[in-house]
């Protein structure tokens, strides 16, 4: 079993870039780590920093929608009305 604990442990103490001065929280990640599909993204905005979980700014909605339109992703809404990927073949009718 991958445990990212002790991993998430040593990014919210990490204070090797510029991003710990002005954080008020990390952002470590959100969603299923066995995923065989992960998105990564540069830095967290201040969106992100303020919820603590990536891409929820207006870029994050935007890579949303972007997703949601590939054909080899099948997306779901979960219950806190985040998405939720899983690769395979989407069938259009």
């Amino acid at each position: 079993e991958l445990d990212l604990g002790p991993l998430e442990q040593y990014v919210s103490a990490c204070t090797r870039c510029e991003l710990h001065k002005s954080r008020t929280q990390t952002v470590f990640g959100d969603g299923d780590p066995h995923t065989r599909l992960m998105f990564i993204g540069e830095g967290p905005g201040q969106d992100e920093d303020r919820v603590g979980r990536p891409f929820v700014g207006a870029a994050g909605q935007l890579l949303d929608r972007m997703i949601a339109a590939m054909p080899f992703v099948y997306v779901q809404t979960t219950d806190d009305g985040r998405f939720s990927w899983s690769l395979g073949i989407r069938v259009q009718y």
